[in-house]
């Protein structure tokens, strides 16, 4: 009896074990994956949640994606495909997954994830940029002597892909234009003075008439945007850049195709391009400051 009484014993403490191993192995949810579920149980079967990202595939199911964290690849695996979920990207224990949205539920109770993450919507949030850096509080002089609006700086952009015509580069009227001189490096024509390359336009009817630096790209035209973007033609001021009345000076970069690779750039270029945009304010008598939206790993 007593020997029975032992393993009878034994057996439920394995068995506590195993019930606790099996719970510390249960995914975490982030909170927007919580809500889904909350959501979820207040909603008609089939009904689709607002402020997820949902896809259709082929087969004509509904999948939601997600980013996981797996503690045990192979138990992971083999739950999600027996979900029909879809394995992405495999970045060490961060997966991207794609799940049948029916099979959501089960899905943030599967084995061998420690994390689950339902995507968040992504979107365009340039109109509050200048609310989050202070930079409208700054335009509108709180706390200062005065207002600020970059009226009296040169901002230089060297990118490419510059739309010459775009509304933000005109004065908060739109009867001023700011774009006073522009180097296209990768054009031919007459370079600035003192370089051998590319093509100058200083004049405004003619930098209208060349239209772009870059008819496939718009790169240039947005960064520009933002830093010194009136924001005519849109909404009221909601897509202002930070320096919107300054002076704009553009300088598109080389973009050459050289045994079948686009080569976009150097650090010579960047370095010219500085040169250049401060060589023209100094002409003009302003200060300047330069933008530059590239990476590199270089230091």
């Amino acid at each position: 009896m007593r020997k029975f009484s032992f393993v009878l014993l034994l057996f439920v403490c394995f068995a506590a074990t195993a019930q606790q191993a099996r719970q510390a192995t249960t995914p975490k949810l982030s909170p927007l994956t919580r809500h889904y579920l909350q959501q979820v149980r207040k909603t008609q079967q089939g009904e689709k949640i607002p402020g997820y990202i949902y896809n259709k595939r082929p087969d004509g199911k509904v999948y939601l994606s997600a980013l996981i964290k797996v503690s045990d690849a192979e138990v992971a695996a083999e739950g999600l495909k027996d979900l029909g979920a879809f394995v992405g990207t495999k970045a060490g224990k961060i997966w991207t997954v794609k799940v049948p949205m029916e099979n959501v539920v089960p899905f943030t109770k599967l084995d061998g994830i420690s994390y689950i993450q339902l995507d968040e919507p992504v979107k365009k949030d340039l109109n509050v940029a200048r609310k989050t850096t202070r930079v409208d509080s700054a335009q509108a002089g709180y706390g200062l002597p005065k207002g600020y609006s970059g009226e009296g700086v040169v901002v230089g952009v060297i990118d490419f892909g510059f739309d010459y015509n775009h509304p933000t580069f005109y004065d908060t009227t739109g009867a001023g234009y700011r774009i006073k001189t522009v180097w296209e490096m990768n054009s031919t024509g007459t370079p600035p003075t003192g370089y051998s390359y590319g093509k100058e336009i200083t004049d405004t009817n003619a930098i209208k008439a060349a239209l772009t630096d870059n008819a496939v790209q718009t790169h240039g035209s947005g960064t520009a945007g933002m830093a010194a973007g009136s924001g005519f033609g849109g909404p009221g001021n909601k897509y202002r850049g930070m320096a919107y009345a300054a002076d704009i000076a553009l300088v598109g970069v080389r973009r050459d195709s050289i045994g079948g690779q686009w080569m976009e750039g150097s650090f010579s270029d960047f370095l010219d391009g500085v040169a250049y945009i401060f060589n023209y304010a100094h002409s003009v008598g302003k200060p300047a400051v330069v933008n530059i939206s590239w990476g590199s790993q270089s230091g």
